[in-house]
């Protein structure tokens, strides 16, 4: 429940204004944390609802040393990468490309919302 409270704190002090819905299946979370993350936001919904079952994960979870390596295996494993409305611009869009060959499972990309010109989206273009 400590995390939860914290994400409820962050969420009051307007942490992730275009948050809609969090999903705490699987977490032993009690009603009173879940009210309290309802709470501190309008609109915001709290769900437990068990997402259908994907295939196992291809790294366990008790390999991971540091949470460099839990992001590294995230990335890898993601089918989905949200980069919306980040205010990005070539910089980043670069740096992104030269990862992207790791993200071996990924299928779709969001990067709208963002200032990416000609070099960002040429060098995106080349990573995939």
């Amino acid at each position: 429940d400590t995390g939860v409270a914290a994400l409820a704190q962050s969420l009051r002090a307007g942490a992730a204004p275009k948050l809609k819905v969090i999903n705490l299946a699987g977490n032993a979370v009690s009603e009173e944390a879940a009210k309290g993350l309802v709470d501190a936001r309008e609109g915001l919904t709290v769900s437990f609802e068990q997402p259908a079952k994907k295939a196992a994960s291809k790294v366990a979870s008790s390999s991971f040393r540091d949470e460099n390596a839990l992001f590294k295996a995230a990335f890898e494993q993601a089918e989905t990468l949200f980069f919306s409305e980040l205010g990005w611009g070539d910089a980043e869009a670069e740096a992104l490309s030269k990862e992207l060959n790791s993200a071996t499972s990924l299928k779709k990309l969001f990067l709208n919302g963002n200032a990416i010109q000609c070099d960002g989206g040429q060098a995106l273009a080349a990573s995939i």
